[in-house]
């Protein structure tokens, strides 16, 4: 026999995430109702009591419904949008594309987010730790492919990881590129080859007291 009773949705607590997935949705269009009808997002007392209960929380939400009225229901969204930034940066820290960070109803395409790292220095900047972090996230999957390793999967590994320590030293080269060697005669090794530092001087016409000095030898 089946009840006609509505079960009372489970209380979620606050998390940034959580906080972060609800203000970008409202950014991109979507309603208050029909973000918190979906099973796993908070209900609408929910999240009326996490912005009660905190100011900061209260300040997004309400730019985040402000922009979302100026944004097409389930459409891409081209104006910036703090919160939207906030967590497309998030995703890429936890290791996504940008494409990837964008998947998410009311997100906008890639194209417009590289638009806003030119526009938007706040969000270049924030941007930029995002990718640091996600360097360190690439280093530790090398160690994480290594011990995963199988005699059957060693060269699928080996692949993965040369692919984990190029971008991370691409997003890192500071702390995870390749670092120059120094030889015994001074020259510089650097990605298997050595580098000569040259230095050519301006000498006379002929063996003399050329413009450079005593002795110096005309190289033309």
């Amino acid at each position: 026999m089946t009840s006609d009773v509505a079960v009372p949705r489970p209380w979620r607590a606050y998390s940034d995430a959580l906080a972060s997935v609800v203000c970008a949705r409202l950014a991109g269009g979507e309603s208050l109702m029909a973000v918190c009808r979906e099973p796993d997002m908070p209900s609408r007392a929910g999240v009326k009591g996490w912005a009660k209960a905190r100011p900061q929380f209260r300040a997004r939400l309400a730019q985040a419904m402000a922009a979302g009225r100026g944004n097409p229901r389930g459409g891409r969204r081209t104006l910036y949008c703090p919160p939207v930034a906030e967590l497309i940066c998030a995703r890429v820290a936890r290791g996504m594309t940008v494409g990837q960070a964008c998947d998410l109803p009311g997100l906008p395409h890639e194209d417009t987010v590289y638009g806003w790292l030119k526009r938007h220095p706040e969000f270049a900047q924030a941007y930029g730790v995002a990718r640091m972090a996600q360097a360190h996230r690439r280093f530790d999957q090398v160690w994480e492919e290594a011990q995963g390793a199988t005699p059957e999967t060693a060269y699928l590994a080996r692949v993965r990881i040369d692919a984990l320590k190029w971008q991370a030293g691409k997003l890192a080269p500071t702390r995870y590129g390749p670092k120059p060697l120094v030889e015994g005669d001074g020259a510089v090794v650097e990605d298997n080859r050595t580098i000569l530092n040259i230095t050519v001087r301006n000498f006379g016409d002929t063996y003399g007291d050329g413009p450079e000095g005593p002795g110096a030898l005309a190289v033309r």
